[in-house]
């Protein structure tokens, strides 16, 4: 999943209740974390990680961990996993001099 299409999901599901996806001015709310995130996730940090690291740097420590907020954090890294999944894999070079 790109940054794009990351800041997108974070904007339509809109974790933290800022009523953003009700405005479509609003539609880059969330672009900073996307950015921050794919950022951990290029570096090799699990999804639920990044995920939760950036949001508690941003808001407060804990913030998607709450009851009503979990089932949207499950759903942004179940979409991170698949969209990793269907990914390109590299494959290894060996040097073989």
């Amino acid at each position: 999943m790109d940054t794009t299409a990351l800041s997108h999901l974070l904007w339509q599901l809109d974790p933290m209740g800022t009523c953003c996806n009700t405005n479509d001015d609003m539609d880059d709310e969330y672009g900073g974390l996307a950015d921050a995130i794919q950022r951990r996730l290029q570096q090799g940090q699990a999804p639920r990680s990044a995920v939760i690291a950036e949001f508690d740097d941003s808001f407060w420590e804990g913030c998607l961990l709450s009851e009503q907020r979990r089932p949207l954090l499950e759903h942004i890294v179940d979409a991170l996993q698949a969209a990793s999944a269907l990914a390109p894999q590299k494959t290894p070079t060996v040097d073989r001099q």
